[in-house]
């Protein structure tokens, strides 16, 4: 009699049971995730008619840095293709060097063997087949004659063979370089929307400047700005804990280990006092080159991307725990509404978005909507 499996049988009947509710589990995280995306989106709608709202100085601050990030971002992506398309022509060039050794090495050999065989010439060959007497010697000759008609016939087909492998190689390159022109192209026409994006951003900036030349219009608008931050965050979250993250280590446990989300010098700090000391810094501001890295402090779910009264470009990722990170005043926003990110991961790119005049990256950390000092998180030399 057959013995049954018993661990097998109980393992298969562990997963039949199992595997319907982790696919009815991926399922459902799947709808809340795009329910998280279409109430952020809606946010962001919001955020929109808000703008419109607002002075003509501002919307048209909120539309060129909108549009520098959307262009820097495919800059960089057409520098890359410039880079990947020369690294392509490089190898190209050199793929076409070693052909044109094999077909020289080729032609040289084929030369010898035809100065040979014009030195013996038909005539010559049928002679000495006719003149041997020694069987052994005869045999030899042959054997020379068939060795040298099959060294010419390779010889042929290797100088054919290179002859191909360069004609299909001097269109690839040619299909390569049309490429480069036209990303080439793509680059100028892009640097220059860059141009004269950036002198409209200007133009923007100064106007905004000076409707709000006077102190007590300049807190009160930074006052704006803070309560706009606030009600979009405190919707967020909101939003948010419909969506669970997946378990891992908690984000209060990373308390003194974390490292910071640019390099550069702090320029402003926590609780630092700004205009006269009737106002604090919520967050941190670190000083850094235009276009510079700016990476997530922690695992995380990307919960808003987009243009904040401000702000400029503004990323904020939602670590769970009620924790939230933000990343503000970026040249451009590289993750979308419900992207994954890591530590480390890049998110974004150093800018002066939100009518900045200085280069840096805006950075808090939120806990339950409240800014908290992000210092006492970041590791030591982090």
């Amino acid at each position: 009699m057959k013995t049954l499996n018993w661990p097998v049988l109980m393992l298969s009947a562990l997963l039949a049971f199992a595997l319907p509710t982790i696919a009815a589990d991926k399922a459902a995280t799947e709808a809340q995730l795009k329910a998280l995306r279409e109430q952020i989106s809606e946010l962001q709608k919001e955020q929109t008619t808000k703008r419109k709202k607002e002075s003509a100085a501002r919307q048209e601050l909120a539309e060129a840095e909108s549009r520098i990030g959307e262009v820097s971002k495919a800059l960089d992506a057409t520098q890359q293709k410039q880079r990947e398309a020369k690294h392509r022509l490089n190898n190209l060039d050199d793929e076409k060097q070693r052909y044109e050794q094999q077909r020289d090495k080729a032609l040289k050999t084929l030369a010898k063997q035809m100065r040979a065989a014009f030195t013996v010439g038909d005539q010559e060959y049928l002679k000495l087949l006719l003149n041997q007497q020694d069987p052994s010697r005869l045999g030899r000759t042959l054997i020379y004659y068939e060795y040298l008609n099959k060294a010419r016939t390779v010889e042929l087909q290797q100088l054919a063979e290179a002859m191909q492998s360069l004609s299909t190689i001097a269109e690839t390159i040619a299909a390569e370089l049309l490429e480069l022109k036209s990303i080439e192209q793509k680059l100028s026409d892009e640097r220059q929307q860059l141009k004269s994006l950036s002198q409209k951003r200007r133009n923007a900036v100064r106007r905004l400047a000076q409707e709000i030349a006077s102190t007590d219009k300049k807190i009160a608008s930074l006052q704006a700005d803070e309560q706009s931050l606030g009600q979009l965050l405190e919707q967020i979250g909101k939003a948010a804990k419909r969506v669970p993250l997946p378990k891992g280590a908690g984000f209060p446990q990373l308390r003194g280990r974390l490292s910071w989300p640019s390099n550069g010098k702090l320029l402003h700090q926590y609780g630092e006092s700004r205009h006269e000391g009737r106002l604090r810094w919520n967050g941190v501001l670190i000083g850094g080159r235009e276009g510079g890295e700016v990476s997530a402090i922690y695992h995380g779910r990307i919960v808003f991307s987009d243009w904040l009264r401000g702000f400029g470009l503004m990323t904020i990722v939602d670590h769970g725990d009620d924790y939230m990170s933000l990343y503000g005043h970026n040249q451009s926003l590289l993750k979308k509404v419900g992207d994954w990110v890591e530590a480390g991961e890049p998110i974004a790119t150093i800018g002066n978005t939100g009518g900045q005049t200085d280069v840096g990256l805006y950075f808090e950390i939120r806990h339950q909507g409240k800014a908290i000092d992000p210092r006492p998180w970041i590791a030591k030399g982090g």
